[in-house]
């Protein structure tokens, strides 16, 4: 590499000045207390405090802001900080090795600051500052709320005063038994391990005196000891089971009954067992899990002897259940770790093994765990583990949840060394980049450290509705008394009056217990017998539906979404808390290198995107016999990557103009959403591309910038720990891997982010093709890529690794020429004050700080008041004042199409209200010979003759030279204040963005200098007590006086889909958690990413060390319930949290902050955390229902300890999904699952639930009115035999079908309009009200129907006049009305499966009827039923007549009822299926669901016919739009004018178009057009004809 004087001559003449030490950054001063802030309008210089810890909801003058700590906000820098607020929001990043999100800006003494201006946007007072919103709130007010949480929390509940010691005691110890809970008590020394293979005796654990327990790992409910009174006891938490037992023992006894003695308590006991039944095979599946999970097999030492008698290791294969405490085992490349090892060896570099540990704690970077050099000497072979002499003696502490610390120590030879978490590997983890590597089983089974995390007996869950269920029960069971006691009441009434007895009735009065009971018998089935059992079969019809849904089937790794469950089926529509993983759950697990900063120019990497859209345009693009290829006479100027997307742009743009467009189809941050900020396709557009780079290295490669642009290359290229190795499938095994082509390189990297930084540097023409322990070799392409390559090795010399503590890692390497350079990289702020030039890049971070400040502030002032003027307008219309927004209030009508845009649109993108300012780091200077140059290339791709794009190309040759010329400003790279200042920009854009951050700096070293600071290091690392501090101290000497060497971002790619699925998750009215093991800044990128952080977020981050942090809980909670905060979010670590949870009143107190903020962060948790914080919700707010989602073992507790449980069969194994309720491929499947199938299923369930007690009532009153006519003898109107199918046989079918088929609303509604979901969320759909409503109608009807019967046939002297046809009459008209009414009127969705259910339960009853004419045996009796309906009233015309009339007056009644409601109030989902009736208000809806419902789509027949005949429409149209331009070219008319001329002779020829919701995204082959009206001829016109027919 050649040298670079102008880059680098400043920094060898300060080496050789030996100048003074950096200055040192002045700290904060003490915080000050209330009474010592300045009065109002006083001035006082503020010191020693980030830009970004300020608040930007406080008073720019005269106010004293609130102690609340936020982060991206700010005040006037002039306003001095309370004590609650004059601190850090965020610590310093940690590098990972790449620092995601920007925390502070640098302390520094800054002495004349000028304040902020209060934001004004000419809008009047509507957008005054939030700032003047905000009432000043002192220590007070938060101390009279902690207070209020002390007393809460102190104050003793009924059960604790009710209960005592010794109750309490023996419910503990019935519990433990039941549910096989050991409380065992700590050893005194710790676990005591000897290291031998040969082994006399068990080893016994001290604390149970017993042989420490195996390793198999349970994960079900249910064991041999539990399952009967654990599933005995769910089924009697539902209270209806517990009235049919009651109900079947009072049968049992003598003279009660009269419908004999055992057939209920047969019928109960044997649902039960079927309920039983079903909830053992659920748990009987989780059993087969946990038993493929033990039965994998795993390498343990066993001591042999050959031949010879000489001792010898075999290495056998066992299962993982029958690995014990104390066996060697070993672990090869990509093998699952069995269970808690100490490592003994290791075979990596470095005697090092990296293991990935993304299964336990969420970080994707790999571990480096090291065996202890004693032991590792000892076990270096299998001969040496064989020798005699191989002892040692392990001490290790007891099983614990910790997860972030390890404490033991190990004897050899006599001497005591210590054990850390270096030196332990978990049960969870994967060995990666290690060959070999071998450890003693410490912790097996479930003391494993990941199975102390999990919950040991998690929970039998039951859904929400049982318990409305349950009251609903009790008060059918007042009614029946009530109902029993006034028929005894009127008997005994009747007795009395009559003091004659007929000479029919006995003689005997009745007793009046008897009489009460047998009334309750008669009665008892207002509580069917059959709702539970029939909701069985519901549950597994809708689990069936679910499972079969191709919308949630992910192709890539063959996964279906997999219900283990169908007892919370509706659960899943009433979410209001998702507690979600990271790493795996949301994101991708891969790292993108994604824009790069250098001397003050910021650059976008988006390889990756362009030929994902260039593939998916060549797929559907035909081919092309002659390409033209315009860009394959630059083609040596790029990398082969590049060369690829230039050749397949060029092929591609005979079709169309792509890279005219492609402006609009660059990266774009998921942490906006599309159309967001108006200007940011523009700035887009704008964008340098990597690409633009290297051809710009070409045309000036030895301008100040390209020789600063390529050592920042160099630096990336060299500045890691990454090794290449060669691809598996390389076709030449002799080859080394320089040999090797720069694509057929891999990498193996401790973590994914070098891994990004490494390849990308591949990409742009550094590649790193060797790599050895003292050097690495790096491939470059000076002249061009189809050139010789040029290959140099760099000396390492020494690497000063990453830690927490130091949040930076540093290589010293010596150059070819023999010069010394450090690389540094690292956290934004750890690297700026270490730079030479540290007060400059301070001032700098104020400047550029104040100016995000000042639009960040304007967009939370906005946002609060968008929201408060929807509130007003809902609270004026007489909306709902509730989470959701109402959808019907007399200024909306949706039935608009433009209203209907509007509301979608301004719902999906709340910060396209809000507004932004412009983002000015990512823009260009425009040159007016980008136009120019833009069309003429434009002219030459839409061209189809070769020699016109020829001399177009050529023509244009210079002008796109002077375009490249004009990104980049030389004159900035030799400006250090420009730099910093853009530099700064670039990374605070990066970080809102949610890319993950880092800087690069470097220094060039003296030999004296180097060789006086190795003399030190290499004593720091070679030293035996306090090494880390050492090394991390020798560290600091060097890393001092560093230039500023380039800034990149790195992408942690979300998982498909999960922006916007968290975007309709929140209008759906659920918030969600992100509990992460991974660090605080990682999940604050991921938070930005993923549109859980908005730019103007409010960000209160908790630590345990801030002295203030109570108050500003309690401040912010204030603030939050009256409402001035426009968006918040609590971070806080795991340690905060452990430090909460021993505080009852603070943990109150920050549950209470959750639940009214808008989302939560919660970092380095471990499981046990995230399970007490789902615990802490459902305990917190009773009536919300919580779902956890994961993908790791680590999630498995979490999972558990919510009400739904969702895993996801991902890269992290298949612990979670199968420990879950439900299992999916991808989190962006939740939306179908909670918003389609959630909410069918709830709506489904309480219409199930409504329609059963809704026949029972309708069927039993109309027996307690005959009663009247009866004498109150508790007779029955209906036959014995007949009476007991009601439930069985004629009424099932209907009710079972509205609770499996019933869609209310269409898919594509409910997931463009997730504001649905509320409904029910928030039960709206199944209450006290709506049930009263539904038992009203049905005694209604009840009376109507018999009171019809009796009139018009009983009483009009029918030709039988027994009890069996007005019965039977009656029994027909109820089954004929229900079946109508629950398949007809309450069904939205009719079809053919409605009409059967009608017809089969209907003609079932007759065809019953006819049955027991035939074979039932004639007496005489009330109930003759032989030949009666055959031979008399079934011949009876009157008969058929009273039946047609009273079955047709409840389905009339029904049907009245509904057009009244929808008359007087229209709900929300009324409008929107009035709205599916539209089709061109359809078409709108589709197109905000493509994502969730394009597979099924494609399964669908007919949608595919219409998708063929658009596509054949449009490239109809498509060929003539191009036959005009091509026309009108060789006219020698301009590329613009003939856009114009095209598009005028489009819209008067062609005016039928597609639907203006069609974009030109491949999204519209999926979505319906509007018809045509234009003047197409031919076969044009008669394809558009016939296509929008179809639709």
């Amino acid at each position: 590499m050649p040298a670079q004087p102008s880059l680098l001559s400043r920094s060898a003449s300060a080496v050789d000045q030996q100048p003074d030490p950096p200055p040192q950054l002045e700290s904060a001063p003490p915080l000050p207390s209330v009474s010592s802030l300045p009065l109002p309008g006083t001035r006082r210089r503020n010191r020693g405090f980030s830009l970004r810890t300020q608040l930007f909801n406080r008073q720019i003058e005269n106010t004293i802001p609130s102690p609340i700590e936020l982060r991206d906000t700010s005040f006037a820098l002039s306003q001095p900080l309370p004590p609650s607020v004059e601190s850090e929001t965020y610590d310093p990043p940690e590098y990972s090795p790449s620092s995601p999100r920007r925390a502070n800006a640098i302390q520094t003494d800054i002495s004349a600051e000028a304040s902020v201006p209060a934001v004004n946007d000419g809008h009047g007072s509507k957008h005054d500052s939030y700032a003047s919103k905000i009432y000043p709130l002192n220590s007070t007010a938060a101390s009279a709320r902690l207070a209020h949480y002390s007393a809460r929390i102190n104050r003793p509940s009924f059960y604790e005063k009710f209960r005592g010691t010794a109750i309490d005691r023996f419910y503990k110890r019935i519990s433990d038994f039941v549910m096989q809970r050991n409380q065992i008590p700590p050893s005194e020394n710790g676990r005591c391990i000897p290291l031998r293979l040969e082994r006399t005796r068990t080893l016994i654990d001290e604390r149970t005196s017993k042989p420490y327990i195996n390793n198999m790992i349970v994960s079900s409910i249910y064991n041999r000891y539990n399952a009967f009174p654990l599933l005995l006891f769910a089924q009697f938490s539902k209270l209806a089971n517990v009235y049919f037992l009651v109900v079947s023992i009072l049968q049992m006894v003598p003279n009660f009954s009269t419908t004999g003695t055992y057939n209920s308590f047969i019928t109960f006991m044997f649902f039960t067992l079927v309920s039983m039944a079903r909830e053992g095979f659920d748990d009987w599946q989780r059993h087969r899990q946990d038993a493929s999970e033990n039965s994998k097999e795993a390498f343990v030492a066993r001591l042999d002897f050959d031949q010879d008698g000489n001792r010898a290791i075999v290495w056998q294969s066992v299962k993982w259940l029958d690995i014990k405490v104390g066996d060697i085992v070993k672990l090869e490349r990509n093998d699952w770790v069995p269970c808690d090892l100490v490592v003994l060896h290791a075979n990596g570099m470095g005697d090092i093994a990296y293991v990935e540990t993304a299964a336990l704690d969420g970080e994707t970077n790999l571990k480096s765990k090291i065996a202890l050099p004693q032991l590792a000497e000892m076990c270096a072979s299998d001969e040496l583990i064989a020798e005699p002499d191989m002892t040692a003696d392990i001490v290790v502490e007891d099983p614990n949840t910790d997860l972030y610390n390890f404490k033991g120590n190990v004897t050899v030879n006599g001497t005591m060394y210590s054990l850390t978490s270096d030196n332990i590997v978990y049960r969870g983890c994967i060995l990666r980049n290690t060959p070999r590597a071998i450890g003693v089983a410490v912790f097996t089974g479930q003391e494993t450290k990941i199975r102390m995390n999990a919950i040991q007996a998690p929970r039998v869950k039951a859904p929400r509705l049982q318990y409305r269920i349950n009251r609903i029960i009790i008060f059918m069971v007042f009614f029946v008394a009530f109902i029993s006691t006034f028929c005894t009441v009127m008997e005994r009434k009747w007795v009395n009056r009559n003091s004659t007895m007929p000479w029919y009735l006995p003689s005997d009065d009745i007793k009046l217990v008897n009489l009460v009971f047998g009334f309750i018998i008669m009665f008892n089935t207002l509580i069917p017998l059959s709702l539970y059992v029939s909701m069985e079969i519901v549950k597994i019809g809708q689990r069936i539906m679910i499972a079969w849904d191709v919308d949630m089937y992910y192709e890539p790794t063959n996964t279906k979404c997999d219900p283990h469950t169908s007892s919370i089926n509706e659960e899943l529509g009433q979410i209001s808390y998702v507690f979600s993983d990271k790493t795996g759950t949301l994101t991708d697990n891969v790292m993108v290198f994604r824009k790069i900063s250098v001397a003050g120019h910021a650059w976008l990497h988006d390889l990756d995107v362009q030929q994902d859209l260039l593939d998916k345009e060549l797929e559907s693009a035909p081919k092309i016999e002659d390409p033209l290829q315009p860009l394959e006479r630059s083609s040596s100027l790029l990398p082969s990557a590049f060369r690829k997307v230039a050749t397949m742009e060029s092929q591609l743009s005979k079709k169309q103009s792509f890279l005219a467009t492609s402006g609009s189809k660059r990266w774009h941050s998921s942490a906006y959403a599309p159309s967001s900020h108006q200007n940011d396709s523009q700035a887009h557009s704008l964008t340098r591309s990597t690409a633009e780079l290297l051809q710009y290295f070409q045309l000036k490669p030895n301008s100040p910038f390209s020789r600063r642009a390529k050592f920042f290359l160099m630096a990336i290229a060299l500045c890691h720990t990454c090794v290449p190795d060669r691809a598996e499938d390389d076709a030449q095994p002799d080859a080394t891997v320089v040999d090797q082509a720069d694509s057929d390189i891999i990498y193996q990297a401790s973590s994914p982010d070098e891994l990004a930084l490494v390849r990308a540097a591949r990409d742009l023409g550094f590649v790193v093709v060797d790599r050895q322990f003292k050097t690495v070799t790096v491939r470059t392409y000076p002249s061009g890529f189809d050139n010789t390559a040029a290959v140099e090795t760099y000396e390492i010399l020494q690497t000063v690794e990453f830690s927490s503590t130091r949040k930076r890692m540093s290589i010293v390497l010596k150059f070819p020429d023999g010069r010394i350079c450090l690389f540094c990289k690292g956290a934004d702020t750890i690297i700026f004050e270490r730079l030479s030039s540290a007060k400059l890049a301070a001032k700098k971070q104020v400047e550029v700080q104040r100016k995000a400040t000042i639009r960040r502030q304007k967009e939370a002032s906005r946002a609060i008041s968008v929201r408060e003027s929807t509130d007003y307008q809902r609270r004026e219309s007489g909306g709902l004042v509730s989470p959701r927004q109402s959808l019907t209030r007399p200024s909306m009508n949706l039935r608009n199409k433009e209203v209907l845009n509007e509301f979608l649109v301004s719902n999906a993108n709340p910060e396209a209200i809000i507004g932004d300012l412009p983002r000015p780091s990512v823009e260009v200077p425009t040159s007016p010979l980008l136009a120019h140059a833009s069309s003429s290339i434009a002219d030459a791709f839409g061209s189809t003759s070769p020699v016109v794009a020829d001399s177009v190309v050529a023509e244009n040759t210079a002008l796109t030279n002077a375009l490249l010329q004009t990104l980049v400003d030389e004159s900035i790279v030799l400006d250090n204040e420009a730099v910093f200042e853009k530099t700064m920009n670039h990374i605070d854009e990066f970080a809102t963005e949610g890319l993950r951050t880092l800087v690069y700096a470097h220094r060039f070293l003296s030999d004296e200098e180097y060789r006086n600071w190795e003399k030190i290091y290499i004593d720091a690392t070679t030293s035996l007590e306090n090494r880390t501090e050492k090394i991390e101290a020798a560290g600091e000497l060097v890393e001092t006086e560093l230039e500023l060497t380039g800034a990149t971002a790195i992408e942690d790619k979300l998982q498909a889909g999960v922006p916007e699925a968290i975007d309709k998750l929140r209008r759906a009215g659920i918030k969600l958690w992100m509990l992460t093991g991974d660090k605080r800044e990682t999940a604050i990128s991921i938070g930005h990413s993923c549109r859980l952080i908005h730019d103007y977020s409010t960000v209160l981050v908790l630590q345990s060390d801030d002295r203030e942090m109570v108050s500003k809980m309690a401040s912010l909670v204030l603030e939050l319930e009256l409402g001035n905060v426009a968006h918040c979010v609590v971070v806080i670590d795991g340690a905060t949290l452990a430090y909460i949870e021993k505080d009852m009143t603070l943990m109150s107190l920050f549950i209470d902050l959750g639940v009214k903020a808008d989302s939560v962060i919660c970092c380095r948790a471990s499981p046990s955390q995230k399970a007490l914080l789902v615990s802490a919700i459902r305990s917190r707010v009773s009536d919300a229902v919580t779902l956890a989602i994961g993908d790791g073992a680590n999630d498995i507790a979490m999972i558990q300890a919510a009400d739904v449980g969702i895993g996801i069969a991902g890269k992290e194994g298949l612990q979670a999904a199968r420990s879950s309720d439900f299992s999916v491929g991808q989190f962006r499947f939740l939306l179908k699952l909670l918003l389609v199938h959630g909410r069918w299923n709830y709506v489904r369930l309480s219409k199930y639930v409504l329609a059963t007690f809704y026949k029972e009532f309708f069927f039993y009153l109309t027996q307690a009115m005959f009663q009247r006519f009866a004498m109150y003898s508790g007779i029955s109107l209906y036959e014995s035999v007949s009476l007991t199918m009601y439930n069985t046989l004629f009424t099932s079918l209907p009710v079972i079908c509205l609770g499996i088929f019933l869609q209310d609303l269409s898919p594509e509604t409910l997931i463009a309009v997730p504001e649905l979901y509320s409904t029910s969320r928030l039960n709206e759909h199944f209450n006290l009200k709506i049930f009263v409503a539904w038992m009203a109608v049905a005694s209604s009807q009840a009376v109507l129907v018999t009171f019809t019967m009796i009139h018009v046939y009983a009483l009009m002297y029918p030709l039988d006049s027994g009890l069996y046809p007005p019965g039977t009459l009656n029994f027909a008209a109820i089954i004929a009305a229900i079946a109508i009414k629950l398949n007809f009127v309450e069904m939205h969705n009719r079809s053919i499966l409605c009409l059967a259910s009608i017809t089969i339960s209907v003609g079932g009853w007759f065809l019953w009827t006819v049955l027991l004419s035939l074979v039932y045996p004639f007496k005489i009796s009330l109930y003759v039923v032989k030949d009666a309906f055959v031979h008399r009233f079934g011949r009876d015309l009157s008969w058929w007549a009273t039946f047609l009339l009273c079955a047709g007056i409840p389905v009339v009644f029904d049907m009245a009822l509904v057009v009244l409601r929808s008359a007087i109030s229209q709900s929300d989902t009324d409008v929107f299926q009035q709205i599916e009736q539209d089709s061109e208000l359809r078409a709108r809806l589709e197109q905000d669901c493509e994502l969730e419902l394009g597979q099924s789509w494609k399964a669908d027949k007919r949608r595919r016919k219409v998708e063929r005949q658009r596509a054949v429409f449009e490239a109809d149209k498509l060929a003539e739009e191009l036959e005009v331009q091509e026309m009108l070219r060789l006219r020698g008319i301009g590329s613009k004018r003939a856009s114009v001329i095209s598009s005028a002779f489009q819209a008067g020829e062609a005016s039928a178009s597609v639907s203006p919701f069609v974009d030109e995204s491949p999204r519209q082959h999926r979505r319906n057009v509007s018809s045509s009206s234009g003047n197409w001829n031919g076969k044009t016109k008669k394809s558009n004809v016939r296509f929008s027919s179809d639709i």
